[in-house]
């Protein structure tokens, strides 16, 4: 008898890959930035937003790591439960 919800583990790691690549460049791209812009314009509206992403940029990176550690490990074999999206953060 199949499951309603098939197995997707591969798909998760992939994704996570592909988003842990791009969170990475990001942080170089925001590192470039301070490190040319960062003495002219200190609390410009530009400084200001590319703070703001990389803040955003890391906590999407963090409720994903969550996400998938708890998908990948704490409900390993429940299939159910396992594609539930948690509604917090860090508990």
């Amino acid at each position: 008898m199949k499951t309603p919800v098939e197995p997707n583990y591969g798909y998760l790691l992939i994704s996570f890959a592909i988003d842990m690549i791009f969170y990475g460049i990001s942080l170089v791209l925001v590192l470039l930035y301070f490190r040319r812009f960062g003495r002219h314009d200190s609390l410009s509206r530009a400084s200001v937003t590319v703070s703001l992403l990389a803040l955003f940029s890391t906590i999407q990176i963090c409720a994903f790591s969550k996400w998938i550690y708890e998908s990948l490990i704490d409900h390993f074999d429940d299939l159910e439960n396992r594609d539930n999206l948690p509604a917090y953060v860090f508990k």
